[in-house]
């Protein structure tokens, strides 16, 4: 199932498993509202019960996933098995091979490779590996502290991704006093006191509202972003951020 039908819609042309290249890896928050399934069997892709979900997703990449997973999980590399992402209800299947395993104690830490063949399920992971990047690649860009004319203190922190956070603080106490998070092809504007307003665009000056359905569609998105925001990322700004995106 692809998370989103509006947004985040991908054209690029799948490409065979042999030939992907090694991407970046994304750290996952341990905040990131994300259940991880892992089936080494048949069985478990029609039974859900079978499913060992007592994992947790320390990072991914394109290729794959880097697990932490219970040590009395029966893995040996180069095994096939199926990984299950669940984010509040939308389900993912991704088949994977073990690529490498390490224990530790009570505890095992699993590379998974994916080897997806269909254009829609990849479509889907790339829709995953967006929802963490987006937050995840922030890095700071300006800090203007000593305003001179201007209102207000700004920061921007700016992604490769197509993410922009423009943030506004009061001069004289240092306070968020209100954000405009740019996501791909929408933006999220959030005021203090103010119902979120959701763009069809990336500047509220001139892009369209977005539509009902659009919107809930940005708000998940926003949800999702917050909890991955990158450490160059102030502790106060993710604060502001996952109060009003609850």
């Amino acid at each position: 199932m692809h998370f989103f039908k509006r947004i985040l819609l991908s054209t690029e042309k799948p490409v065979a498993p042999e030939k992907r290249q090694g991407g970046q890896r994304l750290v996952v928050a341990a905040e990131f509202p994300l259940r991880v399934g892992l089936g080494f069997d048949a069985a478990a892709v029609v039974d859900r019960d079978r499913w060992n979900w007592k994992c947790r997703m320390l990072n991914c990449s394109e290729p794959g996933v880097r697990l932490e997973v219970g040590a009395a999980v029966a893995a040996v590399t180069g095994a096939p098995c199926n990984l299950k992402l669940d984010l509040e209800g939308f389900e993912l299947e991704v088949p994977c091979l073990v690529s490498n395993l390490r224990r530790q104690g009570e505890r095992m830490f699993l590379g998974l490779k994916q080897v997806i063949t269909d254009a829609a399920t990849l479509a889907a992971y790339r829709q995953f590996l967006e929802i963490v990047a987006l937050g995840n690649t922030l890095r700071l860009h300006l800090r203007r502290s000593q305003p001179a004319a201007a209102e207000y203190q700004v920061e921007q922190y700016v992604s490769a991704r197509r993410s922009c956070l423009n943030l506004w603080r009061s001069p004289a106490t240092g306070i968020v006093t209100g954000a405009e998070f740019s996501l791909k092809d929408c933006l999220v504007r959030v005021m203090p006191g103010h119902p979120l307003e959701y763009y069809a665009g990336t500047d509220a000056a001139t892009a369209p509202r977005a539509t009902p359905e659009q919107a809930l569609e940005i708000h998940r998105l926003f949800k999702w972003v917050v909890p991955n925001l990158s450490l160059s990322v102030p502790e106060d700004v993710r604060k502001f951020l996952a109060k009003h995106s609850a």
